[in-house]
């Protein structure tokens, strides 16, 4: 009998051929179950008399292996037919005893795998997602060991759909593209899936090609018309859309769900709550497909100012998505969501939720509705900060950041609100913390989860697996960028998503370690003012800029104040930077200079005038600006009277450790010789000889596989070479060592962790810094990998810099730093002697200075263990003082 109406993705299950052993009783009787549940035009009898002769032996003890072999089947077939005639809890516990008596017998492993699928399908078609991924995961680890074992395609799809709903997309498209590969593969579903994935990766274009495949080859297809229609909805086009869904007479949820979204896109909001109310009618429980509808209600309704209407139904969509959830209370939200499945759906509402909440505010200023914003944006984050950590790799988690940062900016903006409307300093310092708690949360996980890694109890050789793999990812991607060979790409291409699902795998693997997985879910982002305080010296301000879209609001926080200021007019502040950064480039003067430094630190400049050092978080257009050229009322460079630190989030201060201003110096400079041209670099030899490094390497000994074995020996590593920041795919960003081939060092190389015991990085390289802003996450260039492998301090470079210049600041910013200042203070004073030497005249200029910028935090003991020993000296001297001068009067004094 061939298994009917079990199927995940279109992929029918058939039952196991076993071998022939010896005949016994037992193998007679499973023998007849097994000859009706081969029926090849199965019916209800056949059905009933297959149960009743496996039935017979499922419940007998085994004595040998193979009589285990025939009763584990026994129990499996009849976990088949039960689940057949939709007996799933009966099912599954047959699975289960199939599964018992291969581990109790020690059977061959390969045996259990369809029992592992099966029953995860009937977790799946639960909604108990955690238990279906343990039972893939299990039969993943048996795949791997037997590649070719029957219906491992499922697997791979069915994987890739609990992916796809957790929202991991492009994880997803892993799994997909590798079932895609197997035998027995269901083309359409296969495909389809594929298209489903690359459209919420944002890959319209190559969604709807897959889908125009398919529409040429299953043209009759129901579900390809549907999701083709979907496709065409996101790229706004809901009237073509709907000339697909008018070929397909149905009754289902999804087929309802999609004319509703084409008619809501066509702003024909009768006809879209027709069909969303068709859809809650088709079900009388949970169910996601519900959940969609009630969103797109909500939305409707808070389109035409119905509010309490709204939030009914985005409570309901939140009760459909998240299983357990039952609260009817609008005030309450889903927190503990399992393993992130559905979560990526659930953001949307709950942001819709909590901006309803702040509209209602803001109509009314009443608190309950301000407590209802903010209590649903901080379930809103804590979901999603759960979902990032639920993926493997850090282009999984980047996927996600474009649709989660702009919700981040609604709580600030609400926060803001209440601020203005209340005056409680405490909605504006809850502002501060959440811009900065939103800022760079890909780079900070990758940071956090190197350190907890190692700091586990996972053992050295799963952490060397993880290693290995990521090596071999970085050389595949290499191999694509060196290769001109189509076909190589394709094979690359292949072999790049078989490491990507190893890696996905094995960070299931790591999760099974309870210390770290309960390290790794409890560490947060968390940022406190009074924390940050904490880490801040008497003279030290940290500045940050919080780009809300619509407006950009300002934060200074000192040891002892904290202030705020939004800017009047944004789109002229921006304009303003633009032309400043242009100019600067061309060494042109700019009277933007002053402009912007009243914009950013003209609010906050009588705090400012007793500080030293400005630690300076951007956002937006901010990012790669250097502060040090802005002119101060009395149109001096800030430098003059500011070291400045730039910093990705200020979270980063609460995990900076005391780092020594100097230590082991190792120096690279692979172009100080004329035969390598247009590459030679003049004065980079001169660069590293007067560092008074360690070790340097020159020319053909300054390779990149020397970087590779020596540069975690050292704190300092001094790079006097090439850099070049891809615009358009950050991640190819690198740096040049010398050698003709493997050369390159591109930021998809470095991993968390690689330059762990490094405190500095020196990148006197053009362009180290980067130049592609990321929402949310900042500059992604090569400061920002270098600070992901593990160095706490990187000074690079904004744009191509001054050969000569640069080495100027170089040497006299490690004069500076032997003399025992910090690295901020070094790299301020090197600027100001160049400024102030008669013989640099002529690169006065900021564009021959400014381009070096320090990247990180450098915490420092206060001051007040000083003063406070001065003034309990002063104290004992003066009490010792007097002591005296009465011992002195009394002695005297006669009676």
């Amino acid at each position: 009998m061939k298994l009917r109406h079990l199927s995940v993705l279109g992929i029918f299950v058939f039952g196991l051929a076993i071998s022939q052993p010896e005949k016994t009783n037992i193998e007679r009787e499973f023998n007849k179950g097994l000859a009706f549940f081969n029926n090849e035009n199965p019916t209800d009898e056949s059905d009933r008399r297959a149960l009743g002769h496996f039935s017979k032996i499922a419940v007998l003890s085994p004595q040998n292996q193979k009589e285990a072999i025939l009763v584990r089947n026994a129990n499996e077939k009849l976990g088949v037919l039960y689940q057949t005639q939709e007996q799933f809890q009966k099912a599954k516990q047959y699975y289960k005893n199939s599964l018992s008596i291969a581990q109790k017998h020690q059977l061959k492993d390969s045996l259990s795998f369809s029992s592992l699928l099966y029953i995860s399908g009937l977790y799946y078609y639960e909604s108990v997602y955690d238990s279906c991924l343990i039972y893939l995961s299990k039969a993943e680890a048996i795949s791997e060991k037997y590649p070719k074992l029957p219906e491992s395609e499922r697997l791979y799809n069915t994987k890739g759909v609990l992916l796809f709903e957790s929202g991991n997309f492009r994880q997803s498209l892993a799994y997909f593209k590798k079932a895609e590969l197997l035998e027995n593969t269901d083309e359409f579903s296969n495909k389809n899936n594929q298209a489903l994935a690359l459209q919420f990766l944002n890959q319209p274009d190559s969604t709807y090609k897959i889908l125009k495949y398919l529409e040429n080859n299953f043209s009759d297809n129901n579900e390809l018309k549907i999701n083709l229609a979907t496709v065409l909805i996101e790229l706004n086009e809901p009237q073509k859309a709907l000339s697909y869904l008018k070929q397909i007479e149905g009754d289902s949820v999804v087929f309802y769900n999609t004319l509703a979204k084409a008619y809501f896109k066509l702003k024909d909001f009768e006809k879209a709550q027709k069909y969303l109310q068709l859809t809650i009618g088709l079900s009388k429980s949970k169910h996601p497909n519900i959940g969609f509808a009630h969103h797109y209600l909500g939305k409707i309704a808070a389109m035409k100012g119905s509010y309490f209407e709204a939030l009914f139904h985005f409570q309901s969509a939140l009760q459909n998505l998240d299983y357990f959830f039952k609260e009817k209370n609008v005030y309450r939200n889903p927190k503990n969501v399992s393993n992130g499945f559905y979560s990526y759906f659930l953001l949307e509402i709950l942001s819709e939720k909590a901006e309803l909440f702040g509209n209602l505010y803001l109509k009314t200023g009443k608190l309950h509705y301000l407590r209802g914003a903010i209590s649903t944006y901080e379930a809103f984050g804590l979901i999603a900060s759960n979902i990032s950590k639920t993926y493997s790799q850090e282009d999984a988690r980047l996927d996600i950041i474009d649709n989660i940062h702009p919700k981040y900016q609604g709580f600030v903006k609400i926060l803001w609100e209440a601020y203005r409307k209340t005056g409680e300093v405490k909605y504006a310092q809850r502002a501060f913390e959440v811009s900065e708690e939103s800022k760079a949360t890909v780079l900070a996980l990758g940071i956090n989860e190197s350190k907890i890694k190692t700091s586990s109890d996972i053992p050295d050789s799963l952490l060397l697996s993880e290693q290995n793999l990521h090596i071999s990812l970085a050389a595949l991607r290499k191999n694509i960028e060196n290769s001109s060979s189509p076909e190589k790409v394709k094979q690359y291409l292949a072999a790049i998503n078989e490491i990507e699902i190893k890696i996905g795998s094995l960070n299931e693997k790591l999760e099974n370690f309870p210390a770290y997985k309960a390290r790794k879910f409890m560490d947060s982002q968390h940022v406190e003012v009074d924390k940050l305080r904490s880490f801040l010296t008497q003279d030290e301000a940290l500045v940050t800029y919080a780009d809300l879209g619509d407006k950009a609001i300002l934060f200074c926080l000192t040891k002892s104040d904290f202030k705020t200021y939004e800017l009047p007019n944004k789109t002229n502040f921006e304009s303003q930077v633009k032309r400043l950064k242009y100019k600067i480039n061309n060494a042109e003067e700019s009277v933007e200079a002053k402009s912007v430094y009243r914009a950013l630190f003209g609010p906050f400049e009588e705090i400012l005038e007793e500080k030293t050092h400005i630690v300076f978080v951007g956002d937006g257009v901010t990012n790669g600006l250097p502060l040090e050229y802005l002119l101060d009322k009395k149109s001096k460079f800030l430098v003059e009277n500011h070291a400045v630190s730039y910093l990705f989030s200020a979270k980063f201060i609460l995990s900076a450790s005391k780092s020594a201003t100097n230590g082991h110096i190792l120096a690279f400079a692979p172009f100080a010789d004329q035969k390598y041209g247009k590459d030679f670099l003049p004065n980079s030899l001169s660069e590293v000889r007067n560092i008074g490094g360690d070790k340097i390497l020159e020319n053909s000994k300054a390779t990149k596989q020397a970087f590779f074995e020596i540069a975690n020996q050292y704190q300092i590593i001094h790079l006097a070479t090439h850099a070049l920041a891809d615009v358009v795919s950050p991640e190819k960003s690198f740096v040049r060592f010398s050698g003709s081939e493997d050369n390159k060092l591109y930021l998809f190389e470095f991993t968390a962790g690689m330059l762990k015991n490094t405190q500095l990085v020196f990148l006197s390289a053009c362009d180290s810094y980067g130049n592609s802003n990321m929402q949310g996450e900042g500059i992604r260039g090569l400061s920002r990998g270098f600070y992901l492998a593990g160095s706490q301090s990187i000074i690079s470079s904004l744009w191509k810099a001054e050969d000569f210049a640069t080495a100027y600041l170089t040497k006299h910013f490690y004069k500076h730093l032997s003399e025992g200042n910090s690295y901020p203070e070094a790299l301020q004073k090197a600027k100001l002697d160049l400024l102030t030497d008669p013989t640099m005249v002529q690169f006065r200029h900021p564009k021959y200075w400014s381009h070096l910028i320090y990247v990180g935090f450098q915490k420092r003991e206060s001051n007040w263990h000083a003063y406070l020993w001065i003034y309990i000296s002063l104290t004992v001297l003066v009490l010792f003082a007097w002591w005296q001068f009465k011992k002195g009067v009394l002695s005297k004094l006669k009676f």
